[in-house]
C-alpha cells in the first residue's frame, strides 16, 4: 500500500504541472486498477490504535461541521484550515516521538508553515464579504469535500508500519497530496487573489515537500 500512496502523489503532481495531461482522477484509478486490491477493513482494524493516523483523523473530522456556502473561495479557506491542523497535529507528534533528524526538521517547518497560513484563512474567512453572484458550476461545492473523503478513505486502507518517522512519511504524503490538489482545485475555480496566491503557495512549498518525503521514503523498499 505505501508504493500505491507513494506513486498516486507522484501521478497527482506531474499531471497538475502538465496542462496536456489527461485528468489527475484517471491517472490514479489507472494505477489502482493495476494493483491487488487490499481489504480496506482490514488494514483500518490492524490501524487502530496508531497515535499519528488516530490524531490525523480525529482532525479531519471536522470536516462535517463546515457548511459549505459554494463560493470555492470561502470553502477553500475552511477546508484548508482543517488540512493544515491535521497536519500540525501529526507533526507535533512526530517531533515528540521520531527519530530522524532530517524528519523532525522537517515536522518543524510545515508546523511553522501551516500555522502561518491557518492564521491568514482564518483573517480572510473574517473579512470576507461573499459576493452575490457565485461560481456557475454546481459541482464545485463537492469538490473540496470529495477530495478530504478520498484522503481518509486512502488513511483507512494504509498499511502502517512500526516505525514512526516511517508513518510520519507515508501519512504526509497522502495529507500533502491532496492539499496539492485542493490547490490547484482553488487556482480554477476560486476568484479572490488572496487565495489564489496562497494556492501557489501551498503547491510549491508541498510540492518539494513530497518529492523529499518520496525520496526519503526509498529506504523503505
Amino acid at each position: 500500500m505505501k508504493y500505491i500512496i507513494i506513486l498516486t502523489a507522484i501521478l497527482l503532481i506531474a499531471c497538475n504541472n502538465n496542462p496536456n495531461s489527461i485528468q489527475v482522477k484517471d491517472r490514479i484509478d489507472s494505477v489502482l486498477a493495476a494493483t491487488p486490491k487490499k481489504d480496506t477493513m482490514q488494514m483500518e482494524k490492524m490501524n487502530m490504535g496508531n497515535p499519528m493516523l488516530e490524531s490525523m483523523l480525529a482532525t479531519m473530522k471536522k470536516m462535517d461541521t463546515i457548511k459549505m456556502k459554494n463560493d470555492f473561495d470561502i470553502d477553500f479557506a475552511n477546508c484548508m484550515s482543517i488540512q493544515h491542523q491535521a497536519a500540525i497535529d501529526m507533526s507535533e507528534l512526530q517531533i515528540a516521538t521520531g527519530k530522524n533528524a532530517e524528519i523532525i526538521g522537517m515536522a518543524k517547518n510545515i508546523i511553522a508553515a501551516q500555522k502561518d497560513e491557518i492564521v491568514q484563512f482564518q483573517k480572510f474567512v473574517n473579512d470576507y464579504k461573499m459576493p452575490l453572484t457565485k461560481m456557475d458550476n454546481s459541482d464545485s461545492q463537492n469538490i473540496l469535500a470529495n477530495a478530504m473523503k478520498d484522503m481518509m478513505k486512502n488513511l483507512r486502507g494504509m498499511k502502517l508500519l512500526g516505525d514512526v518517522d516511517d508513518n510520519y512519511v507515508m501519512l504526509m504524503i497522502s495529507h500533502h497530496s491532496t492539499a496539492i490538489q485542493m490547490a490547484n482545485n482553488e487556482i480554477k475555480y476560486g476568484k479572490q487573489k488572496q487565495m489564489k496566491n496562497i494556492a501557489e503557495k501551498i503547491i510549491s512549498s508541498q510540492t518539494k515537500e513530497v518529492n523529499r518525503f518520496v525520496a526519503w521514503s526509498t529506504h523503505l523498499k
